[in-house]
């Protein structure tokens, strides 16, 4: 068994702001609470064992839960899945999973985030209501995160 949580955690700190086409650009804010809607990866797998292969993590385990806090005094958390590969090529979801907490800094169109001394910076799309997070896992390729604002 692989437990794939702690690469989901490093992309689970970045954004981008966005500006509108109807006035002077204005910084979209992070701040706030967002959950996983979609989990896309690069490879198609079949973890719920139905015969069919899927490149949404979430459509195919929907017991994967993945929730990102950013508070306004520059702190975060996440709480996160880790997806458990069998041999056979299923999956599941540990709902203990792994979490994170920090700080982090938005300059730029970058957010760097500080967790246990590692500090990641990084670039994502983001909208009043979306937050579209890009990255690469040795395991599951090319990543897309999309999370929407509760």
């Amino acid at each position: 068994m692989k437990r794939i949580g702690y690469f989901l955690l490093l992309f689970s700190f970045i954004f981008a702001s966005c500006s509108s086409d109807d006035g002077p650009a204005q910084e979209i804010s992070i701040v706030g609470t967002w959950t996983a809607t979609s989990f896309l990866t690069s490879q198609s797998f079949d973890l719920d064992g139905d015969g069919q292969e899927s490149n949404d993590i979430i459509e195919e385990l929907d017991c994967y839960m993945s929730v990102l806090t950013f508070r306004a005094d520059g702190t975060f958390s996440s709480a996160t899945s880790d997806i458990i590969l069998e041999a056979d090529g299923t999956g599941s979801c540990d709902l203990v999973g792994s979490s994170a907490s920090g700080t982090y800094v938005y300059e730029n169109g970058r957010l760097s985030t500080i967790n246990n001394g590692q500090s990641i910076t990084s670039t994502v799309d983001l909208s009043a209501d979306t937050l579209v997070l890009g990255g690469q896992d040795q395991n599951l390729g090319t990543l897309t995160i999309t999370y929407s604002r509760n």
